[in-house]
């Protein structure tokens, strides 16, 4: 690899998942130390231990639930405290909830949002200072259900989520 991102400390959310994980791994090949985090601890930490095994650099808060402030608090701040600054945030975690429009009830609607959108604000909002300092960048993940829905899948909360976090 170029080592291109040699020196960088990348924080990356949802690295218990398919795309986290490719995502920490591959950064890391690159040279990032990588913070990733997590809902489901065993997942997460099998992520921690592939990196390291691959020569990597990298730790993990988990469980850690992104839809509470005080969780992305506590995630920025482990990664200033162990590398002094954040160069990228990957804002990849997120939890999509499919229902038919006639269905979907508030809760449901609501539940959606955190788990899609207000995840992504406050985590951002947290490592906003350090990412200015830095001259980092933000990276979310993004999906086709951004511009359009599909008629075989209930999916206007994850569509409407989908387009307000990629913007």
């Amino acid at each position: 690899m170029s080592n291109r991102l040699a020196g960088k400390v990348c924080i990356i959310t949802g690295t218990g998942g398919g795309i986290g994980r490719a995502a920490a791994l591959a950064f890391a090949r690159e040279g990032a130390s990588i913070v990733g985090s997590g809902l489901q601890s065993d997942d997460a930490q099998a992520t921690v231990e592939a990196v390291r095994a691959a020569g990597g650099t990298m730790m993990s808060l988990h469980p850690c639930d992104l839809t509470r402030p005080a969780d992305c608090r506590t995630l920025v701040d482990l990664a200033v405290r162990s590398f002094g600054r954040i160069d990228v945030l990957f804002n990849n975690a997120a939890m999509a909830h499919f229902n038919w429009i006639e269905d979907i009830s508030d809760e449901e609607w609501d539940r959606n949002r955190r788990q899609e959108v207000d995840l992504v604000f406050y985590l951002t909002r947290a490592a906003w200072p350090h990412l200015k300092a830095s001259r980092g960048v933000v990276v979310n993940t993004a999906s086709l259900t951004a511009w359009m829905s599909f008629k075989a899948l209930g999916s206007l909360a994850h569509t409407t989520a989908k387009a307000g976090s990629s913007r």
